[in-house]
């Protein structure tokens, strides 16, 4: 007897679930892949069965809403087709199991198999399922198509480390040589310093033009150029920087005769001239003491001593100048520095030069340069030479005419002495005729307009020649002195800057080493400055003779400098009338 396994309505609930996930998928897969959609295929089933399957999904779809519609047609086969018997479905029968919702291209066919007759056992009803972690759907790329039909490969931009290029080297052309105003280094000529630590390069071959840079002793240079006296050279250092160097700083490795002249010898303003004969007088006091003293001997000039100290303007002397110009003088300064400072200031020579520039400047109608350096009271011990001292005088004479051309530039003037003996010279200086030829030597002529000189150690009258009791040495006598001026300097004239006679009347007992004063009398003293004058006067070349002194007051054991003055301790002047008389 053949019979139908009535189905459960569980079991007709599980097939309208599972019609309507599928249909939910193919719903799914139709708005994705194409417009057609997909044909669920379902088991053959009896048409009651059919008819209570399209029942459940009407009544689902109208519980679910709009969220589960389907419009998946469902086949039935005709009711004349012999149709197998349905396996029966127990709760132990393993239900169908659809695809994975996460992979859309898959479709769930569901056919029945038929019973065997001699089995009851229901075939596996779905196929084996899949793993539990789906996997991810990758993202479908929309590729262009390429000209010839196939798609254009997606190529995807990454960014890769990019290395520094070596830059290589940008061609450059050669710069085009400018024209230099000197010659070219000859050959391998180098110089280094050598006299002090540092030295000045100048812009200029001149103590007073702008500093370049220091130089430090022992740095290697080119000699490039000469002055035309050979006192600068022209140098180029190793770095191309150029400028000028003092020959004194400079220890030469070549032959200098070989060196183009790139300075050459400047116009010299005219020598300037004091008048036929000036006299004056040396004063302690602008006062009218000392101004009346002055014009009561005839007096047209006055000299004043000033002790430069290193960094002092010249304006300093601004009031001294002004004084002796309100009293009718015109005025011979003195300008003497420190010689510790002499020895030891770098480049105190171009220092000392502006000072005496800056006096120029303030009106000093002539300036003295130094006092007596060929004696270590007045110059640094082991540096007494007369080539020392033009290179002091040569800068301030330069500095001098550039400012003040019509100012007169004295030498200073040596002390006279024979103390050192045959050899001229010793450790604490040299005679005054061995230190003039020095500095002739050394073109002193050329920076001075008048050599100075000095006579204060006289005990009998200028005009004698001889008859001195301590010794016919020349400087005893006024014209001895006059004699050991060397020939160079017979261009230009000679000037006194001190004439003096110690008499120690009204002072007292003179001081040991002024002991060859001691029987000079007032009166001898007045008579010999008279004579001094006249024997100056008939000579020829003295255009100057400047009385040392007029009213100095100070009377020492080390120095009686009062003993030498005119205006004597009683405030009475004997030596005035006789000196009015000689310039006469």
């Amino acid at each position: 007897m053949t019979c139908c396994k009535t189905v459960s309505f569980r079991d007709r609930l599980r097939i309208t679930l599972l019609v309507v996930i599928l249909s939910l998928l193919a719903a799914c897969t139709s708005a994705e892949e194409s417009p057609v959609p997909t044909r669920a295929v379902l088991p053959s089933i009896t048409p009651d069965i059919a008819a209570v399957s399209l029942s459940a999904v009407r009544t689902v779809e109208a519980t679910a809403g709009t969220t589960a519609t389907s419009t998946l047609p469902v086949t039935v086969p005709p009711a004349a087709s012999p149709t197998p018997p349905l396996p029966s479905l127990t709760a132990t029968d393993t239900p169908f199991t659809a695809a994975p919702t996460s992979v859309p291209t898959t479709r769930l066919i569901v056919s029945p198999t038929p019973s065997s007759p001699a089995t009851t056992t229901s075939p596996a009803a779905s196929a084996t399922p899949p793993p539990e972690t789906a996997t991810p759907v990758p993202t479908r790329e929309v590729r262009p198509i390429g000209a010839a039909g196939f798609p254009t490969p997606l190529i995807t931009a990454i960014r890769l480390e990019t290395a520094t290029p070596t830059p290589s080297a940008t061609p450059q052309e050669s710069p085009t040589p400018s024209t230099t105003p000197f010659p070219t280094p000859i050959g391998e000529a180098s110089v280094t310093t050598a006299s002090q630590q540092v030295v000045n390069l100048m812009q200029e071959p001149s103590h007073t033009a702008t500093i370049i840079r220091a130089v430090a002793s022992g740095e290697n240079m080119f000699l490039i150029g000469r002055a035309w006296n050979n006192e600068w050279y022209q140098v180029r250092l190793m770095d191309g920087v150029e400028g000028w160097i003092y020959a004194l700083y400079l220890v030469v490795w070549i032959d200098t005769s070989r060196l183009i002249v790139t300075h050459l010898e400047p116009t010299r303003p005219p020598v300037a001239m004091v008048g036929s004969f000036a006299l004056g007088g040396h004063v302690m006091n602008l006062n009218e003491d000392a101004f009346g003293t002055m014009h009561q001997a005839g007096m047209t000039w006055l000299k004043v001593q000033h002790r430069y100290h290193h960094g002092e303007r010249g304006s300093a002397v601004a009031s001294m100048v002004n004084a002796a110009h309100r009293a009718g003088f015109r005025i011979l300064l003195g300008v003497v520095g420190e010689r510790g400072q002499l020895a030891s200031i770098p480049n105190y020579h171009a220092a000392f030069a502006d000072f005496v520039a800056g006096a120029a400047l303030a009106g000093a109608d002539a300036i003295e340069i130094w006092n007596e350096p060929n004696i270590d009271r007045e110059w640094p011990r082991g540096f007494i030479h007369g080539g020392n001292y033009t290179d002091l005088l040569r800068v301030s004479y330069n500095a001098i005419k550039a400012v003040s051309p019509a100012t007169i530039v004295v030498s200073a003037a040596p002390a006279p002495t024979g103390f050192f003996g045959p050899a001229g010279c010793g450790d604490g200086g040299c005679n005054d005729d061995i230190f003039l030829k020095q500095m002739a030597f050394a073109g002193a002529q050329n920076f001075l307009d008048c050599v100075g000189l000095h006579h204060n150690d006289g005990i009998v009258s200028p005009t004698q020649r001889t008859g001195d009791p301590r010794g016919d040495h020349p400087t005893y006598f006024l014209s001895g002195v006059i004699s050991r001026v060397p020939s160079e300097f017979n261009s230009r004239p000679l000037c006194f800057t001190e004439v003096g006679y110690l008499s120690p009347e009204g002072y007292g007992t003179l001081p040991p080493n002024f002991a060859w004063a001691a029987g000079t009398s007032v009166a001898e003293h007045a008579q010999w400055l008279g004579e001094a004058v006249q024997v100056a006067r008939t000579t020829g070349r003295v255009q100057m003779l400047i009385v040392w002194n007029i009213d100095f007051n100070v009377y020492t054991y080390e120095d009686p400098m009062a003993g030498y003055a005119i205006r004597r301790r009683d405030g009475g002047c004997p030596a005035c009338a006789a000196l009015a008389a000689a310039i006469r």
